[in-house]
């Protein structure tokens, strides 16, 4: 009787510390090959499935499996502290770092509320366009920020506007339900003279009954469905988003990254190019997917028809103009943060196109032109830094604000006196843990360079 509780206890044991056990046995177990086989190749190729294999299972957090080059590269003597190190603050990832801090100030001044709203605005309430008006800022909100964080971002807004529009359409079928008018016949009629029949003129009078169900559930079950369309619509919209830029997901800048560690600048690989070649591509697949899922969640025949209901419009408006309401009028802060970000847009287009470009008034004229200071990360750096120095109130309310404070000697208003982007919001909105995983990417690539060298 005491064997099975010491393996019922054993199992627990096993099951409490799987992570740990998990991550010795198999590091343990991978040790066989360098062992075995000496060399670097085996050592490169142990750091290569160590983190596979904690990457595939996920049994330490994907962020941490990051930072096993950081260690073993050094005490394998694959490379050295410094070299290993310097992977993780490459100019691809400064460039991601960059970006999403601008896309951090675009979420913290509500910009990409105010835009899906004016969006749906204007598209209205036919199924197939409000679809399209989900995805369109989902899409463009996802060139400049993770895909993840875009999601998140629309689904917030589009939850409760689909909760509005269910609950809208539930009142409307009950108050149908719940009222049907049948013909009541008031004929004169003689007993005596059959023929004498005079046919009564029609009226209608309104019975009043309970609910008929299945006309609830179906136009419910119709709406969920479509609801269902919707949401996924975010998600497709956000991971097509992603591949127009650079800076729209992780793997686009590990790729850049990894063909200027390579081959350098000599690719002519940065912002501009890869946005003309890849922008396309993203398009077509937006609007493959927009009409996949109308077929799929709303119904082929909708593709050849506009639907435009006077009640839903209504009710879309409404909820719509609550939602701005909320907003408020634009402010200085929206503005500011919008015309900060379209200059980043456009000094990352403009920075090298053919043989012109901005960087060239930067050259130094007695270096060759292959030598190159400045990259996409400079003007993604420097809008960083004025988005977090700059004020999100107007200069004039903000100098009235500190001179009401300096001769009543009351402290300031912290919202008034905030930044486009304060340091702490940055600190919560920001994805550090990509940040790593990327530069964690960037390691490895490193150790398989050194390796490959080592070879030859």
């Amino acid at each position: 009787m005491k064997f099975p509780r010491m393996f019922k206890y054993l199992w627990i044991t096993i099951l409490s510390f799987r992570g740990v056990i998990f991550c010795f046995l198999y590091a343990a177990l991978l040790a066989l090959l360098p062992i075995m086989i000496p060399g670097k190749p085996a050592k490169g190729a142990y750091v290569l499935l160590l983190m596979s294999g904690l990457w595939v299972t996920e049994v330490i957090p994907i962020y941490v499996t990051a930072l096993v080059p950081l260690v073993f590269g050094p005490l394998l003597g694959i490379a050295s502290a410094s070299v290993i190190s310097s992977s993780y603050a490459k100019d691809t990832n400064i460039l991601f770092f960059g970006g999403l801090m601008m896309a951090c100030a675009i979420e913290n001044n509500y910009i990409h509320k105010r835009l899906a709203i004016t969006i749906l605005k204007i598209v209205g309430s036919d199924p197939k366009l409000l679809m399209l008006g989900f995805m369109i800022p989902s899409w463009f909100l996802s060139m400049w920020m993770s895909n993840t964080a875009t999601t998140s971002m629309m689904i917030t807004i589009v939850d409760p506007l689909l909760t509005e529009l269910m609950k809208a359409d539930e009142e409307d079928e009950k108050e149908n339900a719940n009222s049907i008018e049948l013909p009541v016949r008031e004929g004169k009629y003689d007993l005596n003279n059959e023929d004498e029949y005079q046919p009564p003129d029609t009226e209608f009078v309104q019975y009043h009954h309970g609910p008929i169900t299945p006309i609830v559930s179906n136009s419910q079950s119709n709406l969920k469905l479509m609801s269902v369309g919707f949401s996924l619509s975010i998600a497709y919209a956000s991971s097509v988003g992603g591949v127009a830029t650079i800076t729209g997901t992780p793997p686009n800048s590990i790729l850049q990254g990894t063909v200027l560690t390579r081959y350098g600048d000599s690719t002519g690989l940065n912002f501009g190019t890869w946005m003309c070649y890849a922008f396309p591509i993203s398009a077509f697949m937006f609007v493959f997917i927009w009409l996949w899922l109308i077929i799929l969640f709303i119904g082929p025949k909708s593709l050849c028809t506009l639907v435009q209901s006077t009640k839903k419009k209504e009710q879309l408006a409404r909820i719509l103009e609550a939602e701005q309401q909320k907003l408020g009028s634009v402010k200085y802060c929206e503005v500011m943060s919008a015309l900060l970000f379209l200059l980043l847009t456009i000094l990352w287009m403009t920075r090298n196109i053919g043989s012109s470009g901005w960087e060239k008034l930067f050259a130094n004229p007695s270096e060759p032109e292959s030598v190159k200071y400045i990259s996409d990360s400079t003007p993604a750096i420097l809008l960083t830094i004025l988005v977090m120095i700059l004020p999100a109130s107007n200069p004039v309310k903000l100098w009235r604000h500190w001179k009401y404070c300096y001769e009543t000697k009351t402290d300031p208003n912290p919202e008034i006196t905030r930044t486009l982007l304060p340091w702490k919001v940055a600190l919560e909105k920001f994805p550090w843990g990509v940040f790593l995983v990327i530069g964690g990417g960037f390691a490895l690539a490193t150790i398989m360079k050194l390796i490959e060298y080592a070879t030859d």
